[in-house]
């Protein structure tokens, strides 16, 4: 007589469970098992945070599609009054004109460049030709003068004002943040000797961009270009957007869970939502930030959690600057990939404008903006 199979208490609950809905003798033995082990896999599996199916937030589609089909037209429309309200506000007292020339059309042509796409000798032509049809009065240098500004430290400088000016029209309705780390992918390589292996190896090198951006519209506020993630930018980050915008709250991934990062943004009359750790204790050893945060999130509290939910809004935008202008570098030198990607995220700042303006009717000052500065006879831009 054939023995009755003897089945463990998981395997017999997950039956007892499949006999409403299936007949067991329809059910091969060899699938009947893979059932009971995927079955235990989902039993056994560990979750420390409750996910919650993802809300689909209602818009106004007309206006939405208007907004993206108008991005290009309205960075050609809004990049030559940033650069000269950036110029304006920020260029050395005393320079020369002929400096403010060169940096005002050095930094059109590497917008340009970027939007198209392409390495720096291809997008000469492309760029000569957008130019001649909207830019008049710039002046198109060579290649080898392009290439030379694109490796110039200065030009960081100016990009972050740019990011700071294309964001800043968005403070009347954006008052929550988040900061992140997504990778930039370059064409130089390290290569090392690997004992383990007994060869040489090699790797493709990758820069990393902190940008804290917008919640609502995904704007880039800050950026800073790495080699290595650094969890106490987030202060830096947190000083310069409250030099535009009011902080209520910031969210961050537990790589920036500090005990300064957190008052820093107390600081600034905001909250901090950060992530915690398993093992995070809820001492507050002088920032009762960290205190509140901690002690709300081992709770799980439903308010809390929606807050730092919000984070995942710092994925959207690293995905929707990299689908639109790349996820990588062409530039080789160190200062010239710093400033390719900065200035890639310029051009997205530009595309989110695009969109307050058909959505929220917002028109950034720099479109209005008169010059504080004159231009004397002598070439001295005062």
């Amino acid at each position: 007589m054939k023995e009755k199979k003897k089945y463990s208490k998981l395997e017999a609950e997950i039956l007892s469970t499949l006999k409403g809905n299936f007949n067991l003798k329809d059910i091969p033995k060899a699938q009947n098992n893979v059932w009971i082990a995927y079955a235990k896999g989902v039993k056994t599996k560990k979750k420390y945070y409750s996910y919650r199916k993802r809300e689909r937030y209602p818009r106004d589609e007309p206006t939405y599609t208007k907004g993206q089909e108008e991005e290009f037209p309205t960075f050609l429309k809004y990049l030559e009054p940033a650069v000269n309200y950036v110029l304006d506000k920020y260029l050395p007292a005393g320079s020369s004109y002929e400096c403010y020339l060169k940096l005002h059309d050095n930094l059109i042509c590497l917008c340009l460049k970027k939007n198209y796409g392409k390495s720096l000798r291809r997008s000469i032509g492309f760029v000569r030709v957008m130019v001649s049809l909207f830019f008049p009065d710039v002046k198109v240098p060579c290649f080898k003068t392009l290439n030379n500004y694109q490796n110039n430290p200065n030009i960081s400088y100016y990009a972050d004002k740019i990011i700071e000016a294309t964001s800043a029209p968005l403070s009347t309705i954006e008052t929550r943040f988040t900061t992140d780390g997504t990778g930039e992918a370059t064409f130089s390589y390290s290569t090392w000797y690997s004992i383990k292996v007994g060869k040489e190896c090699k790797r493709r090198d990758h820069k990393i961009a902190e940008v804290t951006s917008t919640i609502l519209l995904n704007a880039a506020v800050v950026v800073n270009v790495l080699d290595h993630e650094d969890k106490n930018l987030m202060q830096n980050h947190v000083e310069i957007t409250s030099h535009n915008f009011t902080i209520k709250d910031w969210s961050a991934d537990n790589f920036y869970l500090t005990r300064d990062n957190c008052t820093s943004v107390r600081n600034k009359n905001g909250k901090a939502h950060i992530r915690i750790r398993k093992d995070n204790i809820t001492n507050a050893k002088g920032s009762w930030e960290w205190k509140r945060t901690v002690t709300l999130q081992k709770q799980k509290n439903e308010e809390e959690l929606d807050e730092l939910n919000l984070r995942q809004n710092a994925e959207s935008t690293n995905s929707a600057k990299k689908r639109k202008f790349g996820s990588y570098t062409l530039a080789i030198n160190e200062w010239s990939q710093v400033n390719d990607i900065k200035i890639s995220w310029c051009c997205y700042n530009f595309s989110v404008l695009s969109r307050a303006y058909f959505e929220y009717g917002i028109v950034p000052e720099f479109l209005t903006h008169k010059f504080s500065r004159c231009f004397f006879r002598l070439g001295v831009y005062t």
